[in-house]
């Protein structure tokens, strides 16, 4: 464990928007992130001739705060700057004892997002009546006091943690299906992550299977049996809650069957029995790609399938409305992944190898989709919506792009060790992203994570062989 002083931190701002670079403010001043969790209230009943308590609720989180100080000089400040035009700009406090002035040589961040300038003031400006002997006069210094959103994370370096499980073939896609609790009526505490599934591929041995974990892979159990024939693969899965006690685990079919047309499965039991689902009426579809469903809550599901169609969901998976997309049932175009940042908002990705990108969007929740114009002429395997006009994609060769405006311009992100092979791309939010893939060093093919916490312009990547080694480095 490594124990912290003041000395070993620095301070960085990004004054454009959160996919930009960031600057580090000299010769800065701070005690950190204040954070306002939110005040709390105790429900009390009278037994007797005493008061019990009943519960105990926190409730909405305020405003995160903190205050910087700064020589005053004859530049002006990022801070300065930016008070003035009235814009927000992220913040950022890193840890660790051998910073060197590079924004990812840290140990511990914190992320003050969006900051407002709300006041400013000055001290020791200026020193008029002195007498003698009363020494050097004090430095001048300026401090900004900022108001940030609310949630306020903190994020460390990854530790080189894997889980296995006892599977031969390809794994194709994972999803986790709970939010934290805690312990009370809802039932026992539960940490993210907990309850989770993976879908793998058919190859050359035994079946695709899929597996099941309640306890974040420290323990996965395969499922009892199979929605699908036995030498057909499964790529993408989704799931959710169905009432209080029971999720939904759903997996897709990524064969194709020339004899129905697409199909998923549901399985309410962690794979002890599965109900099949046929999708569409275009017999010989599938799903190509771990990205081609994705799911908001049961009421709430898309997918997206070879033969260019999008399909939807209200019904927990029971039933599905072709959306009539553009490329819809043609088999011009494939479709690889789906992403929506709220039920209205969202885009599909695909294309053909060598002939064309493919990207579709939408702002009604897929009632209408609309062809707009992708990157260059590869395949998209991934997608991922920020909001209504910022979205990052993935191609099959690797290249990872971003777009301000929904599609109209499109910028390659120059990652710091380039992939050979792409797979996905996740967004937490506008902030934390992370992208996965293949890379081979010339003579082995490795998995490929990388990470981002300042919206894209910074990536660590994270190489997994033997074990997970990570390693850092920065891109402009």
């Amino acid at each position: 464990m490594t124990i912290f002083d003041q000395d070993d931190g620095l301070i960085w701002v990004q004054p454009g928007d959160p996919n930009s670079i960031c600057y580090e403010l000299p010769c800065a001043d701070t005690d950190g992130i204040q954070r306002e969790h939110g005040a709390t209230a105790t429900s009390m009943c009278r037994v007797g001739n005493r008061w019990v308590a009943r519960g105990r609720r926190r409730g909405i989180p305020g405003e995160s705060t903190m205050s910087i100080a700064m020589y005053l000089s004859d530049v002006e400040t990022w801070l300065q700057r930016q008070a003035v035009k009235g814009c927000s700009l992220p913040v950022y406090i890193h840890k660790g004892p051998c910073s060197s002035g590079t924004f990812l040589d840290y140990m511990v961040g914190e992320l003050g997002q969006n900051g407002i300038v709300i006041s400013e003031g000055e001290g020791g400006m200026v020193r008029g009546m002195a007498e003698a002997g009363d020494g050097a006069p004090d430095k001048s210094v300026t401090t900004s006091e900022l108001s940030m959103a609310p949630y306020a994370p903190r994020y460390y370096k990854l530790s080189e943690t894997a889980r296995t499980i006892a599977e031969a073939e390809p794994l194709l896609d994972i999803a986790f299906c709970n939010e934290a609790q805690c312990a009370g009526i809802c039932g026992a505490s539960e940490d993210l992550c907990e309850d989770g599934i993976i879908t793998a591929d058919f190859t050359t041995v035994g079946e695709a299977d899929t597996w099941f974990t309640v306890n974040g892979w420290a323990v996965g159990t395969v499922g009892a049996t199979f929605p699908f024939a036995a030498d057909e693969a499964v790529t993408a899965a989704v799931c959710f809650k169905i009432d209080q006690n029971t999720t939904r685990h759903v997996i897709f079919c990524g064969t194709t069957d020339a004899g129905v047309p697409c199909k998923c499965g549901y399985t309410d039991d962690a794979g002890a029995t599965w109900t099949p689902v046929i999708i569409g009426t275009v017999n010989g579809g599938y799903f190509p790609h771990g990205g081609c469903a994705f799911s908001l809550d049961g009421k709430h599901i898309w997918c997206c399938d070879d033969l260019g169609a999008v399909f939807f969901s209200d019904d927990n998976c029971q039933t599905w409305t072709n959306q009539a997309a553009p490329y819809n049932a043609g088999g011009a175009e494939s479709l690889y992944a789906i992403n929506f940042i709220d039920k209205d908002f969202g885009m599909c990705v695909g294309g053909t190898t060598g002939a064309s990108s493919v990207f579709l969007w939408t702002n009604d929740g897929g009632t209408h989709w609309t062809l707009g114009t992708g990157p260059i002429a590869k395949i998209c395997t991934g997608v991922a919506v920020l909001n209504s006009y910022y979205a990052w994609v993935i191609e099959e060769d690797g290249t990872v792009w971003y777009t301000s405006d929904f599609g109209t311009v499109w910028t390659a992100r120059a990652m710091p060790l380039l992939m050979t092979a792409g797979g996905d791309v996740d967004a937490l939010d506008d902030f934390c992203l992370a992208v996965c893939g293949n890379y081979n060093d010339g003579a082995s093919d490795f998995g490929i994570v990388y990470r981002t916490f300042n919206g894209g312009y910074d990536w660590e990547y994270f190489i997994y062989d033997t074990a997970l080694m990570v390693l850092w480095n920065t891109t402009g």
